[in-house]
């Protein structure tokens, strides 16, 4: 009996540990620094969820970007430019489902110089149905998200400002 209760312990803190793994990617950019994106399992009991009928329209009180309606499986938890050790933490409120692996990191992030020591970051996230862009400026001074948008959004906002 005393077998048992171990090898159940054993699995639960093993199953424990696997359910709030953070997995780490890694974008170098040469001559100043990595970009270091996480990501974790949505974990909706920690989570509160707003349904609009069948469909899931709010997480924590926001509308966000990752699914077309549904659940979440996995969500942006960090996303830290590093410049000589300067750490510079980006906002990802709203990021769900970023599709990052380290297969695809180059295609999916870019950073190019901007000006001064300012870098512009651009993501292309996607769990397929829910893609979505992001791009933010970046110096050692701080970040700001510049933009946040799908496909559809993106189209109108791009055909009102060119009216």
């Amino acid at each position: 009996m005393h077998k048992y209760i171990a090898y159940s312990l054993i699995l639960i803190c093993f199953l424990a540990s696997t359910v709030n793994a953070e997995e780490k990617y890694i974008k170098s950019i040469k001559g100043v620094g990595n970009l270091n994106i996480y990501v974790e399992p949505f974990v909706q009991d920690s989570h509160k969820i707003s349904s609009c009928g069948d469909y899931i329209c709010a997480i924590d009180s926001s509308p966000f970007f990752g699914t077309d309606g549904k659940l979440p499986t996995k969500k942006l938890s960090r996303l830290i430019f590093i410049f000589d050790n300067e750490s510079i933490s980006l906002n990802i409120k709203a990021m769900y489902e970023p599709g990052i692996t380290n297969s695809n990191i180059n295609e999916r992030i870019s950073v190019q110089h901007y000006w001064g020591d300012f870098y512009k970051v651009t993501g292309k996230f996607s769990d397929g149905a829910g893609s979505y862009v992001s791009q933010w400026l970046v110096s050692k001074q701080g970040a700001i998200r510049t933009n946040i948008s799908n496909l559809e959004l993106l189209s109108d906002f791009y055909s009102h400002v060119t009216k």
